[in-house]
């Protein structure tokens, strides 16, 4: 069982927050890792701030480290289609 006295920015036991203080042993959860593609969380058509593939692949490399799950967000369009930058 390993202890955890700080979430990471990014990973952290499933259903905790990142920043909050775990004193006790996470035993067996899943770790997660949940980010987007840019700043939004849903479909921004403003909002042109992408992450570079080099980012996306070293979060998912990070998180396959850990062995921790990592959930990329993806904001469809109002059409259902996917933005075309991605």
């Amino acid at each position: 069982m390993a202890k955890i006295s700080r979430c990471s920015r990014r990973i952290c036991p499933a259903g905790t927050r990142p920043g909050s203080t775990i004193e006790s042993e996470i035993g067996t959860l899943p770790l997660e890792s949940c980010d987007t593609i840019n700043i939004a969380w849903g479909y921004n058509s403003t909002d042109k701030n992408f992450k570079s593939s080099k980012q996306l692949i070293q979060f998912l490399a990070r998180n396959a480290g850990y062995g921790a799950n990592f959930l990329l967000n993806i904001g469809p369009m109002p059409t259902g289609k996917i933005q075309p930058e991605i």
